[in-house]
């Protein structure tokens, strides 16, 4: 158990290292993720700390059946940024509105399942981005997360999936990794 806690916690090291090395941007920093709303009424995202975030995300991997949720022991910050390792290549992170290193306090704006291109655990991958939708769509079904994953999969790198519900799905590719960035939009007080 030693073993897995050094090589985890210096993978989210790792992780976090090539995150901010690519020019010091967040892979969900876009302009088009800053001012996201719809053509006709703009909804918002319910209020949520950064650990009621981890909280349900880690209840839908473990009622989805995987072996690893996301656990302190495997924690690092970097630039105001919840980094985990969570299996092998795949990671997680939650960047807070405003860092202040209060879990509780801090209130989760994106949050981010990202693994290597390539990577032997990818089918893996897709199960934890799955979880994460499901844990912030808490309505949605299987297949209505299919047809997110798939629409932010056609626009990967060029824009948003959007529900109309205050949760954005963005695909990204960028530094050899994959990032499926989940953007929870709140009223413009919690910004």
């Amino acid at each position: 158990m030693k073993m897995r806690q050094i090589i985890g916690c210096a993978m989210a090291a790792l992780l976090a290292l090539m995150l901010t090395a690519c020019g010091g941007e967040d892979a969900g920093s876009s302009s088009e993720l800053s001012d996201i709303s719809s053509a006709e009424e703009t909804v918002y995202a319910a209020r949520e700390s950064v650990m009621e975030s981890i909280a349900k995300f880690n209840t839908q991997v473990l009622d989805r059946g995987i072996e690893y949720p996301v656990q302190e022991a495997y924690q690092t910050v970097e630039n105001g940024t919840y980094f985990y390792g969570v299996f092998e290549d795949i990671g997680f992170y939650v960047k807070p509105v405003a860092y202040t290193g209060d879990r509780e306090a801090d209130l989760a704006k994106n949050i981010a399942v990202f693994y290597d291109v390539g990577s032997k655990n990818e089918e893996l991958a897709l199960q934890y981005v799955k979880c994460l939708i499901k844990a912030n769509l808490e309505g949605a079904t299987d297949s209505e997360i299919d047809a997110l994953v798939a629409e932010a999969d056609r626009l990967a790198n060029q824009g948003v999936a959007d529900r109309n519900d205050g949760i954005f799905l963005q695909r990204t590719e960028q530094d050899g990794g994959i990032y499926y960035l989940l953007t929870r939009n709140y009223e413009s007080s919690a910004n």
